[in-house]
C-alpha cells in the first residue's frame, strides 16, 4: 500500500530522506503485522492474569490500585474463561467418549 502511494507520488524509496525513510519503514511494520489470534490469546491471557493476580495480592496496594487490580484480574479470568472452555470442553467429551467406547 505504501509502495503505491510512493508510485501515485511519483517517488522510489531510494530518494527519500533518512528521516522519511524511517517513517516508510514504521508504516511498513505495522501494516505487515498478522492480527492476533485466539492461539495467541491462549499463551498471552494466563501469564497476564498470573502478573495481575501478583499485583492484586501487594500489601501496600492502595485502595484505587486495589480496585484496579480486583478488576483487571476479573477482566483476565473472564476472557481466559471465554477463550479456553471449549477446548476444554472438547478435551472433556473425547475423554468421556474414548472411555465409554474403549477408543
Amino acid at each position: 500500500m505504501i509502495s503505491e502511494i510512493l508510485q501515485k507520488l511519483g517517488l522510489k524509496y531510494e530518494n527519500l530522506t533518512d528521516e522519511e525513510k524511517k517513517v516508510y519503514d514504521a508504516w511498513s511494520q505495522v501494516l505487515q503485522k498478522p492480527d492476533i489470534t485466539i492461539d495467541d490469546l491462549k499463551r498471552i491471557l494466563p501469564a497476564e492474569l498470573q502478573k495481575a493476580r501478583a499485583e492484586h495480592e501487594k500489601y501496600e496496594n492502595s485502595e484505587k490500585a486495589e480496585l484496579f487490580w480486583k478488576a483487571y484480574v476479573r477482566i483476565l479470568s473472564m476472557l481466559t474463561s471465554i477463550i479456553t472452555t471449549p477446548g476444554q470442553e472438547r478435551e472433556a467429551l473425547k475423554e468421556q467418549l474414548a472411555k465409554k467406547f474403549s477408543l
